[in-house]
This record gives structure tokens, C-alpha cells and sequence, in this order.
């Protein structure tokens, strides 16, 4: 993939040869013409080395049930789940909540379909900016007293923490020649801390990465006094304390007077983009995974089958939200996560991770300055216990249950009907 090359051809404009890595950064274009002609050159880039990529996804999958069958393995989703920290039943029990209500992710797409002057979205639609982005400039100071306002209304102890970070200049921000764009933090169990990478370029979404990568820092600085086996949590819990982190700063910019509509309406965007993602792309890909696994015992799959199995996985995550002539029976081959020898299922740890920070939060909206402790000490237990027993101990929630993803589930719903009424303000 990293040879690969496709063509960019737009109607009207010369026909550019590019790296397929570029494929993502077109499919996130506001003309419509430059989407599909990603989606379409991208893909045909893919069936030049079809033959390659599904007989990797053939290996890996066959050999991996190989050595299921010889290690007495009973499913080919137990080491996922343990990989996870997670039973069967409790990820069956997402799935069946998130599959119930799917039509509040659908939902969001097809309003997004009438902003964007189409009856139904395409693949190639689904990343696409909305028509009412903002174009307001935060600099570097002024994103990070919006931080520590945001974080000092709800949670003294992490405007404290954040405080200290920017104060020892513990954060790599400042755009620069060959920098790569993005954030990550990296933490040194030898000196207790962190270090946060990020390339700020002052738009309202990169104060939102900021905050998500405090989140990280603050997770690893609850976790430094323990041992370093009891510090390393799974995927389904890696993304707590940093959805936590930058939902305060989005609910500061919705909520504050000073907000434009279309301050309030891209960050409810930027959570119902997260919901369509969570909720439906990523359940796609787990139901093609598992549908592969489940034909693989049989035999090796066929290109075409491989595709059809795409389309329907498409087909039964998304429902009548996407126009069914315009799918991506390719996004098998382009996918990273599914060639990835080290893990399987590279893929519901996302949605598990997205609804149990969510459903924390609506706790602490719920419960206010009293719930803090309780939420730090759960912090303090993912890297030496199941998510059941971290959500059971902290929580009082039984995960293996339909309540909790569903509550999670209500407060999606609620920023939708949020996202609704500031569209309606807007338009």
C-alpha cells in the first residue's frame, strides 16, 4: 500500500497521479465531484492488487482459526474479548443496543444529506464537511484558557493537572515544516509523565484534540503509583479519560454565550459524525470480520466474495441512510485494521470505548462534583481489572445488561436533537 497509486479525476481539472494514502484527505472535500473521484480512483487502485490483499486476509484468518482448532480455542472471538477485557455476553449486549437504535445515527446522516443538496448520502459522502463549519480562529493562548475554563468549572483536579502541563511546556504543538498533522500522547512509566503531540492550527477542533490528549496524560498520571502490569490497560477502556476530557470542552463551547450558531452546530456535528462512525461504520466492519471467520472454516474466499460481503455488512449497518448504488465493495482491501497479525477484531473496542465514556459522562452530568472521586478511582482500575468489574466496583452498572449502553445510547439521541435545533437555527 505504501507503493500504491491512484488517479484523481475530476471533471473539468487535469488528471492528477497520487499516493493512495492521499485517498482519506479528498473523501473530507466539500465538492462533491472530488469525493467520488477519490472513492472511484482509490478503489480502482485496490482491484489492481485484489488478488494480494485477499490472499493476505485469507492467511491471517485462516491461520488463525488453525490455531484456535489445535489450541482447543472454542471461538474465534474469545481471544479478542480477552484481548479486551470483556465477556461475550457484555459485547453482545452493546451490539444488540446499538443495532435497536441505529436510527439515531441514520437519522443524522440523512439531515446531513438535505445540507448537502442530495437525497441520500454516498460512501464517499459520509467524511464530507457540512455547510456550516466554523471558521473561527482560537490561538494557542486562547485555546488554552478555553481548556482551563472548561475544565475548571466541572473538575478543579484536571484544570490543575492541564495547568501544570502547559505550564512546563510538556505539549509539542506548534505547526512546523514536515510535522505531520494529528495528536497522541506518549508517558514514561520511569519518570511519571506524559508528553502530548499535536500540530494546533488554531481551528475549534484542534482545541478539542488538545483536551483529548490531557485526558490520556491525566489517565496515566492516576495510574503512576501503581506497578507497571497493573498500569496497562485494554483498547475498550483507552479512550476513557480523553472522551471525558474533550466533551467538557465541547459542552463549554455549546453552552457559552459568546458561541456563534455555527460554533454550537460544528461541534454537535463533530459528535454525530463521531455517532455515525461508532455506531455504524465501525459495526460494519465487525460484521464483515466475523462473517469472514465464519466462511474461512469452509475455505478460502473469493475476491467477489469478499466484496459481497462487504456491500452486505454496508447494507445492514447502515439501512436505507446511504443510497444503495453508491457503497464501497472495496473498503475490505484499504482497510488497515484487518491486516493488522498482532490482534483481531481491531474494531469493537472503538464502539465499546465511545459508549462507555459516554455513558460516564452523562453519569457525572447526572451526579455533578460528588461523582469526581468515584470516576478516579475507576481510572485507577483499568489497568488491573475486566471493564465489568471497573464499571460494577465504580459504577454500580452491570455491562452484560442493555441499561447502560442504552443510557449511553439516550444521551446520543439527546445531542441529536440538540445538533437538529441549531441546524434549524442556522438554516
Amino acid at each position: 500500500s505504501g507503493k500504491l497509486e491512484f488517479d484523481l479525476a475530476v471533471d473539468g481539472q487535469e488528471t492528477r497521479r497520487l499516493p493512495v494514502s492521499m485517498t482519506r484527505t479528498f473523501l473530507e472535500d466539500a465538492d462533491p465531484d472530488v469525493r467520488r473521484a477519490a472513492l472511484d480512483g482509490g478503489n480502482a487502485a485496490w482491484r489492481g492488487v485484489a488478488d494480494v490483499t485477499a490472499a493476505c486476509i485469507n492467511g491471517i484468518a485462516g491461520t488463525r482459526l488453525e490455531l484456535y482448532r489445535r489450541r482447543g480455542i472454542e471461538h474465534f472471538l474469545v481471544p479478542a474479548t480477552f484481548d479486551a477485557g470483556i465477556t461475550r455476553k457484555t459485547l453482545d449486549s452493546m451490539w444488540d443496543a446499538v443495532q435497536s437504535r441505529a436510527e439515531i445515527a441514520r437519522r443524522y446522516l440523512r439531515r446531513k444529506a438535505k445540507l448537502l443538496g442530495c437525497e441520500r448520502l454516498g460512501f464517499q459522502d459520509l467524511m464530507a464537511p457540512l455547510p456550516i463549519s466554523s471558521q473561527r480562529r482560537v490561538s494557542w493562548d486562547e485555546g488554552r484558557a478555553q481548556i482551563l475554563d472548561a475544565f475548571g468549572g466541572r473538575y478543579p483536579a484536571l484544570r490543575d493537572f492541564a495547568a501544570e502541563t502547559f505550564e512546563r511546556r510538556r505539549i509539542d504543538y506548534e505547526p512546523r515544516p514536515g510535522k505531520r498533522p494529528g495528536g497522541f500522547c506518549s508517558t514514561s512509566k520511569l519518570i511519571g509523565e506524559s508528553r502530548i503531540f499535536c500540530t494546533y492550527n488554531g481551528a475549534l477542533g484542534d482545541v478539542v484534540t488538545v483536551a483529548h490528549e490531557l485526558g490520556h496524560a491525566f489517565h496515566s498520571h492516576l495510574l503512576r503509583g501503581e506497578r507497571p502490569w497493573a498500569s496497562g490497560y485494554p483498547m475498550t477502556l483507552a479512550e476513557t479519560a480523553s472522551t471525558f476530557a474533550q466533551n467538557l470542552v465541547i459542552d463549554a463551547v455549546i453552552d457559552s454565550p459568546d458561541a456563534s450558531d455555527d460554533d454550537r452546530a460544528a461541534m454537535l456535528d463533530g459528535r454525530m459524525q463521531d455517532a455515525s462512525t461508532f455506531l455504524l461504520n465501525i459495526h460494519m466492519r465487525f460484521l464483515f470480520e466475523k462473517t469472514v471467520y465464519e466462511e474461512r472454516a469452509d475455505g478460502e474466499l473469493s475476491v467477489d466474495r469478499l466484496c459481497e460481503l462487504m456491500l452486505e455488512a454496508q447494507r445492514s449497518a447502515y439501512g436505507d441512510a446511504l443510497d444503495p448504488d453508491a457503497l464501497d465493495p472495496w473498503f475490505w482491501a484499504s482497510k488497515l485494521h484487518f491486516y493488522i497479525t498482532g490482534i483481531s477484531f481491531y474494531n469493537f473496542p472503538y464502539t465499546f470505548g465511545y459508549l462507555f465514556s459516554t455513558g460516564i459522562f452523562a453519569r457525572a452530568r447526572q451526579e455533578g462534583p460528588s461523582f469526581l472521586s468515584k470516576y478516579e478511582e475507576l481510572l485507577r482500575l483499568t489497568g488491573s481489572h475486566t471493564a465489568e468489574d471497573v464499571a460494577r466496583a465504580s459504577l454500580g452498572a452491570d455491562l452484560e445488561a442493555p441499561d447502560f449502553w442504552n443510557a449511553s445510547l439516550d444521551l446520543i439521541e439527546a445531542d441529536l436533537e440538540r445538533f437538529e435545533t441549531a441546524i434549524d437555527a442556522r438554516f
